[in-house]
């Protein structure tokens, strides 16, 4: 047995002789911070690597969208119902336009916007010629853009003025039917350099355009006259609680092609609080013609919106007259609408516009509208 037991305890010896002493535990502690600093010095290798990849992956991707071409519009069809005399009852293939968008490089971009309005037929065979609906470039510019708050323009583009001309597409407004005053006191486009601007105002957003332009009633190919047109659009923006405020004014000077003389002054306000929605207009302008007197057109309108779910209810008030030296010249609309959003880009329509004049010698009418509208893309 006594074999056996130092048998046992030499081979126990020899174990614990093959393990090295235990560190102390300040060795230990400064081992496990060693670790650590490596581990924090591969994490921020990893991250700078991975905020590279990023950016590589972020160029890749704007490179790759810069070789299409963005695609968007909109198309409504509607069935019109009046009294109007000499008009029936029809089926109206209203608008189908088409935006074409085109980052060249980073700070360039191309932006054209067609519309094909009445479902246009243009027909020229052995010197006949045909031609129904209407087809107008609205919209086409040249861009560059050197920070979201600065950028030029220059070609064909929407008239910098109010609001509604603007902001008229048919998915995201209550009703087919514009106010009068509307491309009656500013033109609807313009053909010129536009230079827009944004800046902060206490707690504002002030956005701005001015620009210079052929002026109205000229092509796209010529001036007929030799002086140019001047404007200035300035916007407003501040956000409230649960809402938005907006407000500006639009002025431009031209003289046009019969060497009329045109001042035109206009102001708006936007509001949206929860779901209730106000909008008005006011704009005027003077007509100097040469050995005339001057007179003023004016138009106001105001619309109130309210989103109910899927619904929207909408009523506008509106009044315009062309020819302030004309007696009882002036016209009245008044705009009950309803709108139903199918989806997001599918919008049905409703609406009833009440005609009324202020001379007894012009018959008041109704129109009543029901369309159907559908937007692609992001307009």
């Amino acid at each position: 047995m006594n074999k056996y037991f130092s048998t046992i305890f030499a081979v126990t010896v020899l174990l614990l002789a093959s393990f090295p002493p235990a560190a102390p535990a300040e060795d230990r502690l400064d081992t496990i911070a060693k670790e650590i600093e490596s581990i924090k010095a591969e994490n921020k290798d990893l991250k700078e690597r991975l905020k590279t990849l990023e950016v590589k992956d972020e160029e890749d991707r704007y490179n790759d969208a810069s070789k299409l071409v963005n695609i968007s519009g909109y198309a409504d069809v509607e069935y019109d119902l009046t009294n109007l005399p000499g008009v029936n009852d029809h089926f109206r293939p209203r608008h189908m336009s088409l935006f074409f968008e085109k980052n060249i490089q980073r700070e360039w971009n191309l932006f054209t916007e067609t519309e094909y309005e009445d479902a246009p037929v243009i027909d020229g065979t052995s010197g006949a010629a045909k031609a129904e609906g209407k087809f107008v470039v609205e919209q086409m510019f040249i861009k560059h853009r050197s920070g979201p708050e600065f950028d030029i323009s220059m070609g064909r583009f929407l008239t910098p003025a109010g609001i509604w001309l603007i902001y008229h597409y048919p998915p995201y407004i209550p009703t087919q039917d514009r106010p009068l005053h509307i491309r009656q006191i500013f033109p609807q486009y313009s053909d010129g350099l536009m230079i827009r601007g944004s800046f902060n105002l206490f707690s504002s957003m002030v956005d701005t355009h001015v620009y210079v332009s052929n002026g109205s009633g000229n092509s796209g190919s010529a001036d007929g006259n030799s002086d140019k047109a001047y404007g200035l659009r300035l916007n407003a923006a501040n956000t409230i609680e649960n809402g938005k405020v907006e407000v500006g004014g639009s002025a431009m000077h031209e003289r046009d092609n019969n060497d009329i003389t045109k001042t035109a002054l206009g102001a708006h306000l936007k509001l949206s609080y929860f779901n209730f929605g106000l909008q008005t207009e006011y704009a005027t302008r003077q007509n100097d013609p040469p050995g005339a007197a001057n007179y003023y057109d004016t138009g106001l309108y105001t619309q109130c919106t309210l989103d109910i779910k899927k619904w929207t209810v909408a009523a506008r008030w509106d009044w315009y007259n062309n020819n302030s030296l004309i007696p009882r010249n002036d016209q009245y609309v008044y705009t009950g609408a309803l709108n139903y959003h199918f989806a997001h880009n599918v919008i049905g329509k409703a609406e009833y516009n009440w005609h009324e004049f202020n001379n007894p010698a012009t018959p008041n009418y109704y129109l009543a509208i029901f369309s159907i509208v559908v937007a692609i893309g992001d307009l």
